[in-house]
């Protein structure tokens, strides 16, 4: 009950911030109108979706082989959306679903829609049921600063993605194979300036990893999360460009890095906390991260969390309705921000395997302030090395340290952005229904 009163809180939280939100976006409007979408990116906008003659579009497909997980990657030409371009199809529940690239409404756009009823087969209920005039309208889904891509996933009911044979002969010489993940991303930079971007990020990324013992409070975290998101943002949106796979950051710069991880996390030890113990959880996290690389989700982010933690945490569900590459809104990742807020009055205290909320024995403010910086290294370390959303790492360290469980925050995302937003389709966490913020 008290769990179900939370994801309760939570969603009469986000209402407010979404009132708030829609109140700004109508005065903002106004002012960003006649802007280029270069000009609203490079001012950190989130209105502006990518025009049809601005960008070629990445499609990149994972599937998995006995050698492991693989991608292929490739690029479709702005030119090429003068007409509908085909990718290809998935089954749901027994009816095909037909992905295409498009050009709408002068943007970029991608649609997912029902196949008629003469292509489908006789398992399809929607059909069957003559429902299948509500399920064929299109679901349209742009891409902008907020939305750089846009993922379909398989799921329990779905078959693998199947591409179409047009698209597989005319993009990539009859290589793509069913996949069980697809991404899809608008971009107009070459590689090339995409990695320069990504070394202007670094060297901010130096800059806050270094400052994070100065992490004391909710604002101090919030502020040095916010400065990690455009190098993670910027990190993801290379990996699916379809790039050579030269590793981003040097081997170097990444040990270094997460060398002044491990010593600001083994010196902040509490006083009950021998120097190997701590060392021994800092290296369990870092493997257990390296060894899970490859298409992370939120359980794996949950998982290193609480190695992080010394918490065992449980997730209870059979299937991973939440990829990394899913993105939600600011109003979400403020409002999941704030949960770790809220905590500040609990007693943390890092214990010899152990986070303890609740506990006596220490100053409130000594525990909170260990609480917020401790959290604020294991996200700093799940950046360098993950290639997922920020807000995902957020969400871990709420789940491991008790404040909420995996099935409230679920219900929560749920509640906000409906069911076919957290099943991985390509609409994501700013698709259609209930919406975290319109496009």
């Amino acid at each position: 009950m008290q769990v179900q009163l939370k994801a309760v809180l939570l969603i009469a939280l986000l209402a407010g911030y979404e009132a708030n939100r829609i109140k700004a976006q109508v005065e903002k409007a106004k002012l960003i109108n006649g802007l280029t979408f270069a000009q609203k990116a490079a001012a950190g906008m989130e209105s502006g979706d990518w025009e049809c003659n601005e960008a070629d579009v990445i499609v990149q497909a994972m599937y998995k082989t006995e050698a492991g997980d693989q991608k292929l990657d490739v690029r479709v030409q702005k030119g090429a959306l003068t007409t509908p371009v085909e990718v290809g199809r998935k089954t749901k529940n027994g009816c095909d679903f037909v992905y295409s690239l498009i050009c709408e409404n002068d943007l970029t756009t991608l649609r997912q829609q029902m196949a008629p009823c003469d292509q489908q087969s006789s398992e399809c209920a929607g059909c069957a049921s003559n429902v299948g005039a509500d399920l064929a309208g299109p679901k349209d889904g742009t891409f902008g600063f907020w939305k750089m891509w846009r993922t379909t996933a398989q799921h329990k009911g779905q078959s693998l993605f199947k591409f179409s044979d047009s698209f597989n002969s005319e993009y990539a010489d009859g290589a793509l194979e069913d996949a069980r993940k697809v991404h899809f991303t608008p971009t107009g930079e070459t590689c090339a300036e995409a990695r320069d971007h990504i070394a202007e990020q670094k060297d901010k990324l130096k800059e806050v990893l270094t400052g994070l013992k100065d992490v004391q409070d909710k604002g101090d975290f919030k502020a040095r999360t916010a400065m990690l998101k455009p190098f993670q943002k910027a990190k993801m949106g290379y990996d699916k460009m379809g790039c050579e796979s030269t590793p981003i950051m040097d081997a170097g710069f990444l040990e270094e890095m997460v060398g002044n991880l491990r010593e600001t996390f083994v010196n902040a030890r509490q006083p009950n906390v021998d120097e190997a113990t701590s060392r021994q959880r800092f290296e369990d996290t870092l493997e257990y991260i390296k060894g899970h690389s490859s298409d992370v989700s939120l359980k794996d982010a949950i998982k290193a969390s609480g190695i992080f933690f010394g918490n065992e945490v449980s997730t209870d569900d059979d299937e991973e309705r939440v990829d990394g590459s899913e993105e939600v809104t600011p109003e979400m990742e403020d409002m999941l921000e704030d949960m770790l807020g809220e905590q500040s009055t609990a007693l943390v205290q890092l214990q010899e395997g152990q986070v303890a909320l609740g506990g006596r024995g220490a100053p409130t403010v000594v525990a909170a302030a260990a609480f917020f910086f401790v959290a604020a290294i294991f996200i700093a370390l799940c950046t360098l090395c993950w290639y997922i959303a920020l807000w995902l790492f957020i969400a871990a360290v709420i789940i491991s340290a008790g404040i909420l469980t995996y099935a409230a925050i679920l219900a929560t995302l749920e509640a906000l952005s409906g069911e076919a937003a957290l099943s991985g389709e390509a609409v994501g966490y700013r698709g259609y229904g209930r919406n975290l913020g319109p496009r």
